[in-house]
């Protein structure tokens, strides 16, 4: 049975249809500006974050203060393993004559046989990985380069870009700007996001266990 509806009707439905398009087309705006100014955001907090790391031990209102971890190993197949893995953070404002700590950045540089591997983590205030930058050596086996950057609000994925350098080139070039993983890199992503708890869960333990 088809219904038919009256010039009246057609109307109002017409502009109730209008009215939920433009509902949804200013939600969809209103994220996007969102999760761009977040992420604007979380750039100045690196810079901030690397400039603090590059004055360290530059003078004496910089001193050297951060956790340090090393690895070495010999695994099976790719011989020498090193990994070293640095813990920068902040001081809080709590008034102690030892101010306790906050994470604020993670650098992670190892290998697997020849090939080299180099991530960083940055933190927010509640401690939420916030940007992960990971540049993971050639991906396959035709020596493509690639550079992953992600961007959270909180512990939500909102912004990811990709950038691929060819073989013999000396740049990379961005290949993929968006709000999901490309399911190439997710195995990637998927391994980031579990260091990034464990890098914060290993500056946990430092904390918790020295004297100051």
């Amino acid at each position: 049975m088809i219904t038919k509806l009256t010039s009246k009707e057609f109307t109002a439905f017409n502009l109730r249809h209008r009215i939920a398009m433009a509902m949804l087309t200013l939600l969809v705006f209103c994220t996007s500006a969102h999760a761009q100014g977040a992420v604007e955001q979380i750039r100045k907090r690196y810079a901030a974050a690397k400039a603090q790391v590059e004055a360290m031990g530059k003078d004496d209102y910089h001193p050297e203060e951060f956790y340090q971890l090393n690895v070495t190993q010999f695994l099976p197949a790719t011989g020498r393993h090193e990994k070293k893995v640095c813990l920068y953070y902040d001081f809080l404002d709590d008034d102690e004559i030892y101010p306790s700590h906050r994470l604020s950045l993670v650098t992670s540089k190892y290998n697997f046989a020849a090939r080299e591997y180099y991530e960083e983590y940055l933190y927010d205030e509640k401690g939420n990985v916030s940007f992960i930058y990971s540049n993971p050596s050639e991906v396959d086996f035709d020596g493509v380069g690639c550079e992953l950057r992600f961007y959270f609000s909180g512990n939500r994925l909102i912004k990811v870009l990709v950038k691929n350098r060819a073989p013999g080139e000396s740049t990379f070039k961005e290949t993929y700007s968006g709000t999901s993983v490309p399911a190439a890199y997710s195995d990637y992503y998927k391994q980031y996001v579990s260091k990034a708890k464990k890098h914060y869960q290993l500056f946990q333990t430092i904390e918790n266990s020295t004297y100051l």
